[in-house]
Parts: C-alpha cells; sequence; structure tokens
C-alpha cells in the first residue's frame, strides 16, 4: 500500500484522493489506517489542509 503525506504546505490531489478512496475501500485495512484518514477528514473540514484539481504535485 502507498501512502500519501500532507503537511500545511501540501494540498490534497486527485491522485491523493483517489489513494484515500481506494483504501477506504480495502476491507483489510488496518485500523490505523483509518484513524489517519479520519484525522485527515477533519483537517479538511477545518480547512486546514488544500484540495485541489492538480492531478499530482510531481513534475516531469
Amino acid at each position: 500500500m502507498s501512502s500519501a503525506t500532507v503537511t500545511g504546505t501540501h494540498p490534497i490531489t486527485k491522485a491523493d484522493r483517489y489513494g484515500l478512496l481506494a483504501a477506504l475501500l480495502d476491507e483489510s485495512i488496518a485500523s490505523e489506517y483509518f484513524t489517519a484518514i479520519d484525522r485527515l477528514l477533519y483537517s479538511l473540514r477545518r480547512g486546514r489542509v488544500e484540495v485541489t484539481n492538480q492531478l499530482s504535485l510531481v513534475s516531469v
């Protein structure tokens, strides 16, 4: 499983959102991952994390 890193200066991209969706749909995901995703969603609701329409932040 891959992981996404989000800090105060990095937005959540489309790739991040699809990764989170896949993790939530994975029935074998560990409870620690659910807790981390829950905290991330809380930060989104509070406006602490920015959501962007960019596909990725990686420049090729």
